[in-house]
């Protein structure tokens, strides 16, 4: 166990790097609001210009090392969904109203930075196909960060499959898609406000009905999304059950299903936090061009 729950402090400021698909902004642009949680009043500033974000959350009252980071990482999961990738962390630095401690805060946020979990770190093909969905400068965090506070509390073990599933650990592209068409199964009431069947299979056709007709639509329209399906089921259970199965999906056919799914549940879970479709569209469906341009075999 770590002694981070027993340091104190109030102050957090980390750097990120511009990510790839965020505009640049030649003039400096700052988006700040403030959250009550548990009854402490967090402050965030982040800061736009050029190829960097500067992000500062602060409390009214002193609160261990522990609760001011979980407070950056709830922020980066919510940069990741909307852009679709975790930016690179170029620095982070924790402070309190004790300067005494100051350089033993550093010291630990140093190891906080060279520790960070590889959930933190996104696979390299996401970064290669990604569009970002709404841009994070702009974004209106205070209408939206509570649920995203709640969901990640009550959702973690699962939203943090998503995470590994989507990360840059070394797994083959067969498991990924395995993991991540794993994550539908419990998410199902949550995402779609039903309740859920009692198959695999259906409970993944009926969230694509209910929530991915953008995304499948080639699919749909060719009558292909329920071999699609099956592919996918066959490529689950000859990895959960060990078995050999026929009518699995080829590599760049799991890496396009990967991409699809991936999708999924990103819009699935902006519309639970219920952000407007219409804010973001348009990078959608550029989105989903992308992936089938990048996979036209498999369209």
């Amino acid at each position: 166990m770590n002694n981070y729950s027993i340091l104190i402090c109030n102050i957090l400021r980390v750097e990120l790097l511009k990510p790839k698909f965020a505009p640049c902004y030649t003039e400096p642009l700052s988006n700040t609001f403030n959250y009550i949680k548990n009854k402490i009043d967090h402050k965030v500033a982040i800061d736009f210009h050029n190829f960097e974000i500067q992000i500062s959350i602060s409390t009214d009252k002193p609160v261990s090392f522990n609760d001011l980071r979980d407070e950056f990482l709830c922020l980066h999961e919510l940069f990741m969904l909307l852009l679709g990738y975790f930016p690179d962390i170029k620095e982070i630095n924790i402070f309190g109203e004790n300067e005494s401690n100051n350089d033993y805060l550093k010291e630990k946020s140093q190891k906080l930075h060279e520790d960070l979990l590889s959930c933190y770190y996104s696979y390299n093909d996401i970064k290669k196909n990604c569009t970002c969905l709404i841009d994070i400068a702009t974004f209106d965090y205070k209408h939206t960060i509570l649920k995203w506070i709640s969901y990640r509390h009550k959702y973690n073990l699962q939203h943090r499959l998503y995470l590994y599933t989507t990360s840059a650990i070394e797994f083959l592209i067969d498991l990924r898609l395995a993991l991540l068409s794993q994550v539908f199964e419990p998410m199902f009431q949550v995402f779609c406000q039903r309740k859920k069947p009692k198959i695999f299979k259906n409970i993944l056709q009926e969230i694509i009905l209910i929530k991915g007709t953008h995304i499948f639509e080639k699919e749909i329209n060719n009558k292909k999304l329920v071999p699609i399906i099956d592919k996918i089921k066959s490529n689950r259970n000859q990895l959960f059950h060990v078995n050999k199965m026929k009518n699995i999906p080829t590599g760049a056919e799991c890496l396009c299903l990967f991409h699809k799914l991936n999708l999924l549940y990103r819009h699935s879970l902006l519309y639970h936090l219920e952000i407007n479709f219409e804010d973001y569209s348009f990078n959608f469906k550029n989105l989903i061009k992308l992936i089938e341009a990048s996979f036209k075999e498999c369209s």
